[in-house]
């Protein structure tokens, strides 16, 4: 059987480590995209993009923030990921909150950042929920 430790018990440059990783992680296995994107795939991507669709923004986004099949540019990524995040789209608003908290090419703003955990993490979101809980912890974003 296995034993559960206790988060409480660990100290906080444990615990950032640890949200480091998850972080770096949970945007590198987010992506539902491949790296070798054709462009045609792209444009028609961003067509649906533009045409309102979440999860296309949500995609673009992800391609922007990795690079994958276009140049590496936060600015873009951010710009979809607040698209499909406005829609509610939990995945998007985590990675937007991600972009706040580390301060990627937007201004670093935790309670920004809190906030787009916050709509995620209701929604069950549990990457959300993970990050939120730090941003707690951390005391960043919080009155």
């Amino acid at each position: 059987m296995f034993k559960i430790r206790s988060l409480a018990g660990m100290g906080r440059g444990m615990l950032s480590f640890i949200f480091l990783f998850c972080a770096v992680f949970a945007l590198s296995v987010s992506a539902p995209v491949r790296a070798d994107n054709s462009s045609s795939e792209i444009e028609r991507m961003t067509k649906s993009a533009n045409g309102g669709n979440a999860e296309a923004q949500y995609n673009l986004g992800v391609m922007y923030d990795n690079g994958q099949g276009v140049p590496q540019d936060y600015e873009r990524a951010a710009k979809w990921y607040q698209k499909a995040a406005d829609q509610g789209l939990a995945h998007a608003q985590t990675n937007l909150g991600l972009l706040y908290d580390n301060g990627r090419d937007v201004p670093q703003d935790y309670e920004l950042a809190r906030i787009w955990y916050q709509k995620a993490a209701d929604q069950g979101f549990a990457d959300a929920q993970f990050n939120l809980g730090l941003t707690y912890y951390n005391g960043q974003g919080v009155r």
